[in-house]
């Protein structure tokens, strides 16, 4: 048991232990790092996009809030009105969220590569289990990141009741 222990190695592991290790869908992996660059990216997208994407939402916003007479007499032309100004709406936003969709598939492969392992992708029945769970959801870990969430919106709060009161 103290020989499987990640304190107890002292051992640089092997290529071939690499390699299976791989096979299996054992890589390293960081949701920090992906989180960083879709925010970095939403950034850049902003800075780059968001005067036009303004623009856009700004007239549809117009264009929804104004209403003619014979749209007003006849409600059945509201809801075919109001699809295609959600539909303008994506379209809009479609560039943002192209961007967003590239960066959220891509920016895990920076530290392990391209990899699809059939073993990864094999549903694991102990995870359905209901009382392991809730074991899951009411864990130590589960807790602090709550904890953690809830220290964090206080602040926001903090902050916002700040910057409004000036």
């Amino acid at each position: 048991m103290a020989e499987e222990s990640d304190l107890e190695k002292t051992e640089e592991a092997t290529p071939r232990r690499l390699e299976k290790a791989r096979e299996e869908g054992q890589v390293a992996r960081s949701m920090e790092m992906t989180t960083f660059a879709l925010l970095m990216s939403a950034a850049v997208g902003l800075l780059l996009m968001g005067s036009s994407l303004m623009e856009q939402l700004v007239g549809i916003m117009r264009t929804g809030l104004y209403i003619e007479r014979e749209l007003a007499l006849q409600p059945d032309l509201m809801l075919p009105r109001l699809h295609s100004l959600m539909i303008e709406g994506l379209m809009a936003m479609a560039p943002l969220l192209f961007i967003f969709l590239v960066v959220a598939f891509v920016a895990p492969m920076l530290l392990s590569g391209w990899m699809v392992s059939a073993k990864a992708l094999m549903p694991k029945f102990d995870r359905i289990n209901p009382i392991k769970g809730l074991a899951r959801i009411f864990s130590m870990r589960s807790l602090e990141l709550s904890h953690f969430n809830g220290q964090f919106f206080h602040q926001v709060e903090n902050v916002l009741t700040c910057l409004f009161e000036l």
